[in-house]
């Protein structure tokens, strides 16, 4: 049986606490006292049920709103949540450099099956639509900003097709602030601006 990264952090924690207790010379003598040593289980036990009902606690809160969802602890919370971590989920084009950006839906959830969108997921691989298309390939993003994305075989339908592929495969470094996902070229020229869906 392995166990899990927070058992591993939990039992972590145990040992440096232990550590880190005074230790009383006659703790022996007065642990071979029939009522301390009740009491002594008695705290142990407590303890380790404190720690257990934490545990259930942590591991079933979700975070709120439309953020992925997952286990709520310290290092995928909003305000330690990493670059690449934060990428993931759906994404809309608000503004495409050099696209008519009047053919963009309008703000909010897409309307269609088909609304320009893409969408990251943490096995590496995004998806998404140009508008009547649908489109996807792998990416590799990191928490320096840096991203790389390829695109995988296509249909071609002919519609106003948001450029959102040629954004991905430009891009070499992305940028988020709240809702807003920016992705930039190689020279630093800003590509497109998307919102989290």
């Amino acid at each position: 049986m392995t166990m899990t990264d927070f058992e591993r952090e939990l039992r972590a924690i145990l040992i440096e606490v232990g550590e880190r207790a005074p230790v009383v010379e006659d703790l022996v003598s007065r642990a071979a006292t029939p009522v301390r040593r009740r009491r002594t289980w008695l705290a142990s036990g407590l303890a380790a049920a404190t720690m257990a009902a934490v545990g259930v606690t942590i591991a079933v809160t979700t975070p709120a709103g439309n953020e992925p969802a997952g286990v709520s602890t310290s290092s995928t919370s909003a305000s330690t949540q990493t670059q690449a971590e934060a990428l993931l989920g759906s994404w809309r084009p608000v503004d495409i450099v050099g696209f008519d950006n009047s053919k963009l839906p309008p703000s909010g959830p897409p309307a269609a099956d088909r609304a320009p969108n893409i969408g990251f997921t943490s096995d590496g691989r995004w998806h998404g639509s140009d508008g009547c298309n649908g489109i996807g390939g792998t990416y590799r993003a990191g928490d320096d900003g840096s991203i790389s994305a390829d695109a995988g075989p296509q249909h071609l339908i002919g519609c106003d097709n948001v450029p959102n592929s040629i954004v991905l495969q430009r891009a070499v470094r992305f940028a988020i602030d709240g809702r807003s996902l920016t992705f930039s070229a190689a020279d630093g020229q800003r590509l497109g601006t998307y919102e989290r869906v």
